[in-house]
């Protein structure tokens, strides 16, 4: 199980951090606003390599109240994109129909960097942690994991 170095201190660092933190979201987006605390994020970018995967598949997530684990079914790039760009954006679906869950998992799983054969159906929750990215303009990495089942509530 991993317990990376940028969890231990994203604990220390919350406030420099940017989440849609209702935890009852079908899906909690956390990323990167100060370059200080993008160092942290960066071994987010260790999730491109499959193997790191393979070794690493849960990302364990602590609050003041409760202890979750989410499996890791997704690590991509993507990008900021423009308003006027008709294009599906990871970071705006927070709470949706079914149909717009499963557009979004689909998204993750094409766009993923390699096949986990995980996946996730509506009513898991998510957890979306996102880093810059330099490999575009406005580029982001995404690492995305469904809430281990024996943890839901």
């Amino acid at each position: 199980m991993l317990m990376s170095s940028f969890l231990d201190r994203l604990v220390l660092s919350a406030s420099s951090l940017y989440c849609s933190c209702n935890v009852r979201s079908i899906l909690i987006v956390m990323v990167t606003v100060l370059s200080s605390l993008g160092e942290m994020f960066n071994d987010l970018l260790k999730y491109e390599n499959q193997a790191f995967w393979q070794q690493h598949p849960v990302i364990r997530l602590d609050t003041l109240y409760e202890e979750r684990e989410y499996e890791i079914i997704a690590a991509f790039y993507d990008c900021v994109h423009y308003k006027y760009e008709d294009v599906f954006r990871y970071y705006y679906f927070t709470d949706g129909t079914q149909a717009q869950f499963e557009e979004a998992v689909a998204y993750y799983k094409e766009h993923s960097c390699y096949k986990t054969g995980l996946s996730a159906e509506y009513g898991d929750q998510l957890l979306a942690l996102s880093t810059c990215s330099y490999h575009t303009e406005d580029g982001r990495f995404v690492v995305v994991g469904r809430l281990v089942e024996s943890d839901k509530s």
